[in-house]
């Protein structure tokens, strides 16, 4: 669940699959039994509980576009056990070993729900602020102002840079909060 929920937190794709008891005895309380898909729905972009061994290759394929798609994330696959002890088999009843089609490639990053006229405003703020100081996630390199990063984002500026502030937060810098809240407080 921890890890599940700092992929979440910090926007990192992943794929968790899980095991649960026979199909028969979900919702009825049985021996080790947890409701994960429900449990884990508000740290997850979408959880499958998957209930044919022949939906398992679409539901690969699906979570892992998903986990790294738009905003990456955690995707979470729950197979019962009566599911995974099954084999797929075709027509004559054969074993057919399943056939996983390549992951397609995730969409181009996307600025969700910014209008352009909300971005050119967001420019224009920027341009015009005082002390402007980037609050830099993963995947973010700027320069020309102080830098501060979260976790996730070390490494994305220089840390010996003379415009590095360190990293936010708990685990960073009094110094890049200080920052951080000064340029907050004065927009």
């Amino acid at each position: 669940m921890t890890g599940i929920g700092d992929a979440h937190s910090d926007s990192t794709p992943i794929v968790a699959i899980t095991g649960n008891v026979p199909s028969h005895l979900l919702g009825k309380n049985a021996f080790q039994e947890v409701d994960i898909v429900g449990v884990t729905k508000l740290i997850t972009k979408k959880n499958y509980l998957v209930k044919k061994v022949t939906d398992i290759p679409e539901v690969v394929r699906e979570a892992f576009a998903l986990a790294g798609g738009n905003r990456p994330g955690p995707v979470l696959i729950d197979i019962p056990k009566d599911i995974q002890q099954q084999y797929p088999r075709d027509a004559e009843g054969n074993y057919t070993p399943p056939r996983i089609p390549g992951i397609i490639e995730p969409p181009e990053p996307q600025i969700d729900g910014l209008t352009e006229d909300q971005l050119d405003e967001c420019c224009r703020m920027f341009a015009e602020a005082r002390r402007p100081v980037i609050y830099a996630g993963g995947g973010i390199v700027s320069s020309d102002c102080p830098v501060t990063t979260t976790i996730m984002g070390w490494g994305t500026f220089p840390p010996q840079h003379a415009l590095a502030l360190d990293c936010l937060g708990m685990h960073g810098s009094k110094y890049a909060n200080i920052a951080y809240l000064c340029a907050v407080e004065h927009k």
